[in-house]
């Protein structure tokens, strides 16, 4: 199954010393890059001079997406929401063959 993460550093990242503030973030890239090399993160994209990103993933679940997240190592300078989404073309798919079409 594919999930968007779209998340974000909170204001508890933000009141962090400017050195503590580096050292999660590299805490961060490391762990991303990780999941990146596993193949579970499919892609990640920041926004927003680099405050808010968006990923896509593919797990077997939900809550294995919950999960993941909150084993980072900087989920508690986090808020981050996990979503199902299907692809377009699955999608459109799905929609020709509802009832009533």
């Amino acid at each position: 199954m594919l999930f968007m993460v779209i998340g974000g550093n909170n204001q508890a990242f933000y009141m962090l010393p400017p050195e503590k503030m580096m050292e999660q973030a590299m805490l961060m890239d490391a762990w991303t890059r990780k999941q990146l090399e596993s193949g579970k993160c499919k892609a990640i994209y920041v926004a927003d001079g680099n405050k808010r990103y968006f990923s896509i993933w593919e797990l077997a679940s939900y809550e294995e997406g919950v999960q993941l997240s909150m084993a980072g190592p900087t989920w508690q300078y986090q808020d981050f929401e996990v979503i199902p989404v299907v692809d377009y073309d699955q999608s459109m798919k799905l929609a020709m063959s509802a009832p009533g079409k």
